[in-house]
């Protein structure tokens, strides 16, 4: 046998599982089964009930996970209902009333899931109107990595996030996060007293950018974050205590609609004081919870959120995505966080204050 011969002979077997991993992929595409656009159809549906039994939008959270299981791929639909005791029956006949799907009832009927071919379509979480006080969480420093993103978005609460311009991600997080039902905002940097300008990052704005340049440099940034309904600062302890530059931001937002969270990074902020002058919205951060890139200690701070939207009726706390723990104390403390106090994306805190 020839060399040639005896090289194709070698070559048979690899062919042979070429043709074969190939053959398994075509077959495994074929047959997988994306329902996204079904899901879709039941939240339309679940949405016309809540007009119909007459809930306004403002009392309804939605955010929405992706799910994969082998070869079935869905979208979960979350939500989270306050309504008035009256209308709690209407509701639930109307939903139990779905064609097609298996309706269940959990936690003396707070708790509703909709399935369908063992699959979750949608879950609803009902409370009463002014059952407890609220609590914004959001998370800052996005843009940079899907993954960190991701590890909080799987937590299944209505956190805000907040991204920064000229990152790797950007505009991705900003519409993926928006169509998942999420509240975002842009992450504005603002010159801090200890200049650190890798820090501070590109489209920042500084106490000597010309004052007509304030406006450009927002809406560039953006132009880059489209859905956002908010600006908060990042850094900032120098810029936010200057009236006439803070006056100058809140003119943008106000043409743009957009409402203003002043993260406080300064004791001497000025922002609460001149959006009060002009009549802009605008509110300030209570806590910042990961200060220290420790577990128990992140928890302890957000036990301390809790305590702090009690004593006032609502509460704002931050965190940031680059953190190791941030997600792991979230989710050990969520039980928490549900039994104690109700979570709410921030522009419901804009909404009624």
């Amino acid at each position: 046998m020839t060399k040639k011969r005896k090289k194709r002979k070698r070559l048979i077997p690899f062919l042979l599982l070429a043709v074969i991993i190939s053959a398994g992929i075509y077959f495994l595409s074929k047959f997988s089964v994306d329902y996204s656009g079904e899901c879709a159809v039941l939240e339309s549906r679940i949405d016309k009930i809540l007009s119909e039994v007459k809930i306004p939008e403002k009392n309804t959270i939605t955010w929405r996970v992706e799910r994969k299981r082998g070869f079935r791929k869905w979208v979960e639909i979350n939500k989270k209902i306050k309504l008035p005791g009256n209308k709690k029956q209407k509701l639930e006949n109307a939903l139990a009333a779905l064609k097609n799907y298996a309706v269940k009832f959990l936690s003396r009927k707070t708790k509703i899931i909709i399935k369908r071919d063992n699959m979750i379509f949608a879950r609803i979480m009902l409370s009463p109107i002014g059952a407890k006080p609220r609590l914004a969480i959001v998370i800052d420093d996005c843009g940079g990595s899907k993954r960190k993103v991701a590890r909080l978005v799987e937590l299944g609460i209505p956190l805000t996030f907040s991204i920064l311009p000229y990152k790797r991600y950007t505009t991705f997080l900003a519409k993926s996060l928006r169509r998942a039902g999420f509240d975002t905002l842009l992450h504005q940097p603002m010159e801090p007293h200890k200049a650190d300008n890798y820090a501070l990052g590109r489209g920042a704005l500084r106490i000597k950018t010309p004052y007509e340049k304030i406006g450009k440099i927002l809406l560039e940034n953006l132009e880059q974050t489209p859905f956002v309904k908010g600006v908060n600062n990042h850094m900032g302890s120098l810029f936010t205590e200057q009236p006439r530059l803070i006056a100058a931001v809140f003119e943008t937002l106000a043409k743009k609609k957009l409402f203003f969270l002043d993260s406080a990074t300064s004791r001497r902020s000025v922002c609460l004081e001149v959006a009060d002058k002009m009549g802009f919205p605008c509110l300030r951060n209570n806590l910042f919870i990961d200060n220290t890139d420790n577990l128990e200690d992140i928890k302890k701070q957000i036990l301390k959120g809790i305590r702090i939207a009690k004593k006032k009726g609502y509460g704002i706390i931050i965190g940031h995505s680059t953190r190791k723990f941030t997600a792991e104390a979230l989710r050990e403390e969520k039980e928490k966080l549900a039994k104690e106090v109700e979570l709410v994306p921030l522009s419901n805190l804009y909404e009624r204050n």
